[in-house]
């Protein structure tokens, strides 16, 4: 019983420590920090492209997004920030029909 909950314990120290993908992705996102990452799942890179989305890095942010839609990951965040970055290259065609399928 004890073992079971010092997972989640184990996990969160290893957060404050930093050892682990998800607190350089909560700094990328939190601190403008460089870290060069590579997201092993989908969740962290929908993460990873907001955190480079919110810091200015359109460029970036949009190749992850763009990655995530076409290899089918259309939920509402993906398509929402997808149709926004378009939107802000004037791509209004491409925006609106996202905005139309979200």
């Amino acid at each position: 019983m004890i073992f079971i909950l010092s997972l989640p314990i184990n996990n969160f120290v290893a957060f404050l420590k930093g050892n682990n993908d998800s607190y350089q992705l909560y700094e990328v996102v939190n601190y403008d920090s460089s870290c060069n990452l590579t997201v092993a799942n989908n969740d962290n890179k929908k993460f990873l492209a907001y955190g480079l989305k919110q810091q200015g890095k359109l460029e970036e942010a949009l190749s992850l997004y763009e990655d995530l839609y076409y290899h089918g990951n259309r939920d509402i965040a993906v398509v929402n920030n997808l149709a926004n970055i378009y939107f802000l290259y004037d791509e209004t065609i491409r925006a609106e029909s996202l905005y139309h399928f979200a």
